[in-house]
């Protein structure tokens, strides 16, 4: 019995000693500044923008633009596509390949140079087909819980289905893109600009507004494992009802990528380092080196990729009367007023601030009432007051 407590006691000590977790330390990723290639060539349209700039650290991410670069895309036929940098944007550089060079079959590369004397350049990246995207469409959710949560995280979740055949890539990525309406609390009515003053009526000028926002997650996904080429129900973003996104109308873009093996591989990666969510047991980040490399000093690493890929797209549309009050709005999207004591924060402000608006008074109240400024103005919660071309269709 002894011998085998022994035992019991060496094995249970070599599982613990052969699991055990390095330290990570960040900062080891950002000791030596290393350039960044961010470019996808597609066939949406014959302007491409590339964008070169160089890394920073984790906990200061600023642009860092690689400025005056010798930009050039080349073809297997040896084209050349000259690329220049935006006057008003460092780091940006655009260049026009003609639409007939955008076909599947055809592959480019990247080839630059800095002012260091540097050079830098790809592999052949072939552009594949990309087949039409076959439905978007979203499921009304009230029960979903994230983590330790105890209490429901109601909203609406966004699904792909892809079906395709042999002929098209089996590997994709996804890129999203939200547009939504929203309002302010109220219309303008009274505010301060040097005196009080009340508008006989409401002035609707930024109450509704429009912003769109990029979704910065990875989407991808392979069916090479599957029987056919066709992947089912695959889950895009989830947009909870905590914000007034989905309160009047909302709409989702849908990009469709066709990728070779190895630009899948590089996005799997890295969504594979986005998902970590630095517990305890997760993975350690792993290194992920794209297509480009330093001509002139092969041992320096060069971060992100070149892609080609033709694009199909899709828009969903999604407002309050699809959702048929089957969603359940449990929160207050509408700002609370209140009545200050003094106001010498509006009589004294700056000519700057002004106008100061106020809110209209609670039901059965009198009096001059105050909320933020946003709650009235629109515009200050990053959108704009312009309609999107597409919000009528």
């Amino acid at each position: 019995m002894q011998r085998i407590r022994i035992i019991f006691y060496i094995v249970l000590l070599s599982i613990f000693h052969g699991s055990c977790i390095d330290e990570y330390h960040a900062a080891n990723l950002n000791s030596t500044k290393k350039i960044v290639v961010d470019a996808q060539i597609t066939d949406e349209s014959e302007n491409q923008t590339i964008k070169i700039s160089y890394s920073t650290a984790i906990h200061n991410v600023v642009w860092k633009p690689v400025l005056d670069a010798n930009v050039e895309v080349l073809n297997r036929d040896g084209q050349i596509y000259i690329f220049e940098e935006l006057n008003n944007v460092q780091g940006v550089y655009n260049g026009k390949i003609a639409e007939a060079d955008l076909i599947p079959g055809n592959a480019f590369k990247i080839r630059f140079s800095t002012t260091e004397g540097a050079m830098y350049e790809s592999g052949f990246e072939e552009m594949l087909a990309c087949p039409a995207i076959d439905s978007v469409y979203y499921e009304i959710d009230n029960d979903r819980y994230f983590g330790n949560s105890f209490e429901p995280e109601r909203g609406v979740e966004f699904f792909i289905d892809l079906k395709t055949d042999d002929n098209y890539s089996s590997q994709y990525r996804w890129q999203l893109k939200e547009t939504y309406e929203y309002r302010s609390t109220w219309p303008i009515q009274t505010y301060w600009d040097g005196r009080f003053i009340t508008l006989p009526t409401p002035d609707y000028t930024y109450y509704a507004c429009y912003r769109t926002l990029p979704i910065n997650q990875i989407f991808s996904a392979t069916t090479s494992n599957l029987d056919q080429n066709v992947y089912l129900k695959y889950p895009l973003h989830f947009v909870n009802n905590r914000t007034q996104r989905l309160f009047y109308r909302y709409s989702l873009l849908v990009k469709q990528y066709s990728l070779t093996e190895q630009s899948f591989n590089y996005w799997e990666k890295l969504k594979g380092n986005n998902q970590n969510s630095g517990g305890l047991y997760d993975s350690q980040p792993q290194k992920v080196m794209g297509n480009v490399v330093c001509i002139t000093n092969p041992n320096e690493e060069v971060l992100g990729y070149f892609g080609v890929s033709s694009v199909s797209s899709h828009r969903i549309f999604v407002t309050r009367n699809d959702l048929h009050q089957k969603l359940i709005y449990d929160q207050n999207l509408d700002c609370v007023q209140w009545q200050p004591t003094r106001w010498d924060f509006v009589t004294n402000s700056s000519e700057e601030t002004w106008p100061v608006y106020l809110a209209p008074p609670p039901e059965d109240k009198v009096g001059l009432w105050y909320a933020p400024k946003w709650c009235i103005d629109c515009r200050l919660e990053g959108g704009t007051l312009e309609i999107p071309e597409f919000w009528s269709k």
